[in-house]
């Protein structure tokens, strides 16, 4: 027996309720699923574009991001993210009606063109997100202190370097307030502003900022971890450049003993997918 209109609108805000409440609790994934369900619902009824889905596509974008956030920038999540925040976009202004956490839509946007490596959008999305924060005088927010992280790596990609150091150092301003000395996040931001130095042939600033990151990366990452690899091999270079020709080939063969071992892991992985 098929459920009556009212009973379909029903179900579906206790389900954006129940999704509000996985949100908060960080219970991202389940968040999602119950999205999924209340907009398979509500298209029984309704077309794509019709205001009521514009609640469910709000909370859809917004997921998307979070697990975006919390587990690593994937494009095809973010695209995902940035298609239904598009949607939500066009039926608020069709209506006439003011967008509902818009600074989240400039994170999806610029988080999606800097990982499309489309660096001069996303500088622009992000400047919009860290606007809001500033406006909204949250000048000691983690997301403000992430959105000058990510305006560093971008200025950096386009060789804009002062724009780069200002931004890596308010980034770090905010974080040596409110996080720990050995926040990942915090850490991340010595390691960008040691490669910018570098590149910028500003060794010993350079060497100073990877001395700060070396022991949180080689605590906190596995041996064979393609980013502890690449850090070893940045301060091989960095000696390279500095002459220590001893010193940089130690981190070249760190390096090249951690790629094997990764190596190693591709190629069983390789054969494991060949027998299933």
């Amino acid at each position: 027996m098929s459920l009556s209109i009212d009973k379909i609108t029903e179900n579906i805000k206790g389900l954006k309720l129940q999704s509000d409440r996985e949100l908060n609790s960080s219970n991202f994934q389940q968040a999602h699923i119950l999205l999924l369900e209340a907009y398979k619902l509500s298209m029984t009824y309704n077309l794509r574009m019709n205001h009521k889905n514009s609640g469910i596509y709000r909370r859809l974008a917004i997921v998307l991001l979070r697990i975006c956030i919390y587990n690593g920038y994937n494009i095809a999540i973010l695209k995902e993210a940035k298609s239904y925040s598009k949607l939500y976009i066009k039926i608020r202004n069709q209506k006439g009606k003011s967008l509902k956490d818009k600074f989240s839509f400039d994170s999806i946007y610029a988080n999606y063109y800097i990982v499309s490596k489309k660096y001069l959008k996303a500088i622009q999305y992000f400047n919009a997100f860290k606007d809001h924060f500033i406006s909204t005088l949250q000048l000691n927010d983690l997301n403000l202190a992430l959105s000058y992280n990510s305006l560093g790596l971008a200025y950096t990609a386009l060789s804009r370097n002062e724009e780069a150091l200002d931004s890596f150092f308010k980034c770090i301003e905010i974080l040596q307030k409110i996080a720990r000395p050995d926040n990942y996040a915090l850490i991340s931001t010595y390691n960008s502003l040691a490669v910018l130095y570098s590149n910028m042939g500003r060794y010993s600033e350079a060497q100073e900022y990877y001395e700060k990151c070396r022991p949180e990366f080689e605590k906190n990452l596995q041996k064979d971890d393609i980013n502890l690899a690449t850090f070893y091999n940045n301060l091989g270079e960095l000696y390279y450049n500095k002459n220590n020709l001893t010193k940089a080939l130690e981190f070249y063969i760190i390096k090249l003993i951690a790629w094997k071992k990764l190596m190693i892991i591709i190629k069983n992985l390789r054969l494991l997918q060949r027998s299933i």
